[in-house]
């Protein structure tokens, strides 16, 4: 058990003591007394502890003897900021300490930025945010000192979440953060569709990496195509209708980009605008059958496309119970924003309102995943999160306030209900369903009778 007192570092005392002070911060109701092994010194000692140091301090306890009878139920144990680690993370921590010191006496830069990386994420499951997003911010800085930008690939694939939250609080490492969890992505999508024994292990880049959730980018070896180097926005955007369609008729390609031209010249515009796209992307992309007369991007395993990635992993999730979580995780992840937000074609507009309710549904859907594990308070955020991309969905206006009422936040359900009501009657002119206004209706009999 680890007491941790502001400014002054941490301190443990495990000394057997005769008897139990009353310090009147440590309260042990009669059915917790009998859970401590006859002479065990923890528990008085700690409360010694707390009683010497005061009201200001944290108590820091993993899974161990000590964590049954330090509960910080209501009338039971500690009535100061009380942490109960769910994994005996403190054996974990003191070696992983232990191995950062010895690494960084030698200099084995590459082996210390995997023992921070793993710190980080220790800490994160720990509920130390800031602590973990500090040693996360060490591993990087390590990474990029030596060049190796895909050292933490392997790792980071275990360590999502701290990485997804790491990347969205604009650091000095954002745009790193973002390389690094896109390669996880790409990494895992690849094998998913590699045999068994044909899977590599090789952390580099594809060969070209299309981005279109949250703006408009292709790379090809790393390197981004330039706006000027497509020759024209009408090129590029050429290209990414191609990659996202498939194998498309050249007819239906001229009746969407030059409806209003006659056909010879919407064959001239359309020609001259594959000549620019050929030139700026590599050799064999574009594939043509002069039999069918179609177009199609030849998406090989070196070609990356963020919303393939999306879709996919989106679908999978419906499939395997097993790694949902894990792949809603990864599926919102890459949704980094709108599709394609500066092209303004009917296609792409519907493209759009697709690929968001496709989001919408990823999050609701993790958000219930979250709320049946228990985990209510990252639940509550994924469906506030939904409902700014839709707020006029009431079943997930519902599902949020079943979720704060059964974390114990039935003022914030309440109120939240409140607001429901405004909007609707301020943007829609209408009233919540008789099903929303049962709920509330629960909901506040509820929090009556627990008051």
């Amino acid at each position: 058990m680890r007491v941790r007192v502001p400014g002054r570092g941490s301190m443990a005392h495990t000394s057997p003591l005769p008897t139990i002070p009353r310090s009147g911060l440590f309260t042990l109701p009669p059915v917790l007394r009998g859970t401590a092994c006859e002479g065990c010194g923890a528990l008085p000692a700690a409360d010694l502890l707390v009683e010497t140091l005061g009201p200001r301090i944290a108590v820091v306890c993993p899974a161990s003897c000590a964590a049954t009878f330090s509960l910080s139920y209501t009338g039971a144990a500690w009535k100061v900021p009380f942490v109960h680690w769910i994994f005996d993370s403190a054996a974990a921590m003191a070696k992983l300490e232990a191995a950062e010191h010895s690494l960084a006496a030698v200099g084995a830069k590459r082996e210390l930025a995997r023992t921070y990386m793993w710190q980080a994420n220790a800490h994160y499951r720990t509920g130390l945010a800031a602590s973990a997003f500090d040693l996360l911010e060490q591993a990087v800085d390590l990474c990029l000192e030596i060049v190796h930008p895909y050292l933490l690939v392997a790792d980071g694939r275990k360590m999502l979440p701290l990485l997804e939250e790491a990347r969205n609080r604009e650091g000095r490492h954002k745009e790193w953060l973002d390389q690094l969890v896109t390669r996880i992505h790409q990494i895992s999508l690849t094998e998913l569709h590699l045999p068994a024994a044909g899977v590599t292990r090789q952390m580099r880049p594809p060969r070209v990496e299309v981005r279109t959730l949250g703006g408009g980018s292709v790379s090809v070896n790393g390197s981004p195509i330039s706006h000027t180097a497509w020759g024209g926005p009408l090129v590029k955007e050429l290209f990414f209708y191609l990659l996202d369609r498939g194998s498309v008729r050249r007819e239906s390609i001229l009746s969407t980009f030059w409806p209003e031209y006659s056909t010879a010249k919407a064959k001239s515009v359309f020609h001259a605008t594959v000549y620019r796209m050929r030139r700026v992307l590599p050799e064999g992309l574009i594939g043509y059958s002069g039999s069918e007369e179609t177009y199609v991007v030849e998406r090989a395993a070196d070609t990356w496309y963020d919303v393939a990635a999306f879709e996919e992993l989106v679908a999978r999730s419906r499939k395997a119970e097993a790694r949902r979580a894990e792949q809603l995780e990864q599926a919102i992840a890459i949704y980094r924003g709108p599709y394609l937000t500066d092209v303004y074609s009917d296609w792409a507009a519907g493209r759009r309102e697709e690929l968001n309710r496709l989001y919408v549904e990823a999050l609701a859907a993790l958000a219930r995943l979250k709320v049946e594990r228990g985990e209510h308070g990252p639940g509550v955020g994924l469906y506030r999160k939904a409902l700014t991309e839709e707020p006029y969905r009431e079943d997930l206006h519902r599902e949020l306030m079943k979720a704060l009422f059964e974390a114990g936040r039935q003022a914030e359900a309440i109120s939240h209900h409140l607001a429901l009501v405004e909007l609707l009657r301020t943007e829609l002119n209408t009233l919540p369903t008789e099903e929303t206004e049962r709920l509330f209706r629960s909901i506040q009999a509820g929090s009556q009778a627990s008051s």
